[in-house]
């Protein structure tokens, strides 16, 4: 990257990267806002306090299905109507929090926060309400007629926004499937599955071989799946997703020397790469190994990161 970009890049914290329509790539920054990035590394807009942002640590962005762009940070969060027009979303909403995850679902927007889940109407007037006994939400997931958000404190299920479930487990993630009725579940000890039968969805159990925090998956294909956070493993399911044929967790032999401070996963291309503090790195299949990724290393080291999301 270079000229604009590269001078912002390099005396900041790189916290959230998605991929844009038009061969633009948004950054997320702890200090400086949305940087926008064209295709060949040059700056192509910046969103931050100049022109209307609210806050610029910026926790995550999300694309919504009518091009919004939604940046979550230290006040609460912020839409702009993509590419720049700005709508913020905070404490005159009553929601001052930071915000770790978001969904937008039918009428509703739910907002996940270290403090609580919440969740308010579109309509621009109303107030942000806090569901019940919640705390650090990690991930919120819209599955069937079921809301499900993944907390510290427990997997909650969400229908008519009422709290109708919780299953007492330390949840990071929740990754759908393609059997419909399994959902991959990163807790804070490895992983786990929730099962749908008869209808309701309960506590499969945890998977053997994983012993280690899992906070985010990516799919390589229908029955494997990469696993990260301070470490790096893969498991391979049978075809359903039943049974697990085989799990590995990435040491010494796989080129991987001592823990991460944060592994990050995506998907680009049909290749799952890994970003973590020291760079990018890719699993070479020829090699069974670990290895840097040349291709963004180029384009996006070095500077410091913390969040590469799809």
């Amino acid at each position: 990257i270079q000229s604009g970009a590269s001078k912002i890049l390099g005396k900041t914290v790189v916290k959230s990267i998605l991929k844009l329509p038009d061969n633009i790539i948004a950054v997320g920054t702890a200090d400086s806002g949305v940087i926008f990035i064209n295709t060949s590394g040059e700056l192509a807009e910046q969103l931050d306090a100049s022109n209307g942002l609210e806050n610029e640590n910026i926790y995550f962005l999300y694309l919504d299905n009518q091009n919004n762009l939604w940046m979550g940070h230290d006040n609460g969060f912020s839409k702009s109507e993509f590419p720049f027009l700005i709508k913020y979303y905070g404490e005159e909403h009553g929601l001052n929090e930071i915000v770790i995850t978001m969904l937008e679902e039918g009428d509703y927007i739910y907002a996940g926060t270290l403090n609580g889940l919440f969740f308010k109407n579109r309509d621009e007037s109303s107030q942000y309400t806090e569901f019940p006994n919640t705390r650090e939400i990690w991930d919120i997931k819209a599955i069937g007629n079921n809301i499900i958000a993944a907390s510290s404190f427990g997997i909650h299920f969400i229908q008519n926004n009422k709290i109708i479930k919780t299953i007492d487990v330390s949840a990071r993630f929740i990754n759908p499937t393609v059997n419909n009725n399994i959902l991959l579940v990163g807790i804070s000890s490895g992983l786990g599955k929730l099962k749908r039968e008869f209808g309701r969805w309960n506590w499969g159990g945890e998977i053997d071989g994983i012993d280690h925090e899992v906070r985010f998956i990516k799919e390589e294909n229908d029955s494997t799946f990469w696993l990260s956070y301070e470490k790096i493993s893969k498991v391979t399911f049978s075809r359903n997703l039943q049974d697990v044929l085989e799990t590995m967790t990435c040491g010494e032999e796989q080129g991987v020397h001592g823990d991460f401070y944060q592994v990050e996963l995506v998907n680009l291309d049909g290749r799952v790469r890994f970003a973590t503090q020291n760079g990018f790195l890719i699993y070479d299949t020829e090699s069974d190994r670990i290895v840097r990724d040349s291709l963004l290393n180029h384009s996006f080291w070095p500077f410091e990161r913390e969040t590469f999301a799809p």
